[in-house]
């Protein structure tokens, strides 16, 4: 699944001219951050796929989730056990970053991004060392990971 494509959770009311009152937005993206911290990683991972859609097709979402502090849970997210969890974190800090332009970039920065993103790495290395028949899965999350320090570094 494509995390860039993904769909927000929940409904949102699109006005006339395709606005989202920010309101609605709002409420959405407050489920989407509460599902983050859930005890599952399938719900973690959905929440963060959820969080790379609304941050690739939309402002007022993105704004929303920035404001509640989306990007400090997410950074946590990239050392999940879970390597879908980590996958989708790291898609949905791209995301958030490459759409939300500065304020984006603050905030990834500003949530110390570097020291998981770094640690993630590593877990990532060693996975592909390990050979194993998931090394497909870690090569993807590996480019997802660097991809996202690219992304930082060019800003």
């Amino acid at each position: 699944m494509d995390p860039r494509a993904a769909a927000p959770a929940g409904n949102l009311t699109v006005h006339a001219g395709g606005a989202v009152k920010e309101e609605e937005a709002e409420e959405v993206t407050g489920q989407i951050v509460s599902e983050l911290g859930a005890m599952t990683a399938e719900r973690r991972a959905k929440a963060a796929h959820a969080v790379a859609g609304v941050a690739a097709t939309g402002m007022i979402g993105l704004r929303a989730l920035l404001k509640m502090g989306v990007v400090s849970r997410l950074t946590r997210l990239l050392c999940d056990q879970s390597e879908d969890v980590r996958a989708a974190a790291a898609a949905a800090l791209r995301n958030a970053g490459t759409r939300g332009g500065d304020a984006g970039y603050a905030a990834i920065v500003e949530a110390d991004v570097m020291t998981p993103l770094l640690v993630a790495l590593q877990q990532a290395g060693a996975e592909l060392a390990a050979g194993d028949d998931r090394r497909d899965a870690a090569v993807e999350l590996a480019c997802l990971l660097l991809d996202l320090l690219w992304e930082l570094c060019e800003c």
